[in-house]
């Protein structure tokens, strides 16, 4: 099993263990206290709550993903309101949005080599969707994590390397990554929908309170 330590590192935003994917701990969980509507329905997920936890400074404005220019919106990459996967929310400028040519989307894919240390070592592939001239220029900038010792799983360990891009370095529109050990030369790929189905089991269980029983 996963020490309390390294399975918080897999599924919280921060150390505090507050929330997962900038939603609170719990939230989709029974016992969570709701406010309920009119209705008697529980609030939706608050995708500008999701946003600014990982897009905000203190005191600036949220920039646009494309232009820098004050994001005054949020556009699905996928196109997929539901998708709430940090990765495939953009604060975006609608002015400079809709100024933009109709372009189609695409995938762009790009492998980093030698990732990691023998006998650990990995090559990783990144697939991205989005426009392929913002995708590219995001990939050439990026810079791949270390993982650290004691992640048991290769699961876990592509679940780290997933949230270090997606929530530190803001990597928008990533579909899948694959790490290609060596010397095994092995394949073990994660998708977004893989991560979003494991978010979705996290949310519903009490998960800080598990981690401190076991503590």
């Amino acid at each position: 099993m996963l020490g309390p330590m390294n399975y918080g590192l897999v599924i919280f935003d921060s150390s505090d263990g507050k929330t997962i994917n900038g939603i609170p701990t719990g939230f989709l969980s029974s016992s969570y206290p709701h406010i309920v509507g009119a209705e008697g329905k529980r609030p939706p997920i608050d995708l500008n709550r999701i946003v600014e936890t990982f897009h905000s400074k203190e005191g600036d404005s949220i920039p646009c993903v494309y232009s820098e220019l004050p994001a005054d919106g949020i556009s699905a990459v996928d196109g997929n309101p539901n998708n709430f996967l940090i990765t495939n929310l953009e604060p975006v400028n609608r002015s400079f949005l809709n100024g933009l040519p109709p372009l189609p989307k695409g995938i762009v894919t790009k492998t980093y080599l030698d990732c990691g240390t023998l006998p650990h070592a990995f090559d990783l592939e990144l697939k991205v969707l989005g426009l392929a001239h913002f995708s590219e220029k995001q990939l050439q900038e990026l810079i791949i994590p270390t993982v650290p010792e004691g992640l048991m799983y290769t699961e876990a360990e592509l679940m780290l390397i997933w949230n270090e891009l997606t929530k530190k370095s803001l990597l928008k529109g990533l579909t899948q990554l694959t790490m290609i050990k060596k010397p095994s030369n092995t394949s073990i790929s994660l998708s977004n929908r893989a991560v979003m189905e494991f978010l979705m089991v996290v949310l519903q269980h009490d998960v800080m309170k598990k981690e401190q029983e076991n503590e």
